[in-house]
């Protein structure tokens, strides 16, 4: 946890990466589920 603290504040451009990472596995996520409950219904 702290290395990867750590890491992160060495490379902000690492960590503004990850943090669009994460934005796009969100939005597949949601995408997913929403294409699902309307598969469903």
């Amino acid at each position: 946890m702290k290395y990867n603290q750590l890491h992160i504040n060495d490379n902000p451009r690492l960590a503004i990466a990850s943090m669009k990472h994460r934005d796009n596995m969100a939005t597949t996520r949601m995408a997913n589920t929403l294409l699902t409950k309307a598969g469903t219904t």
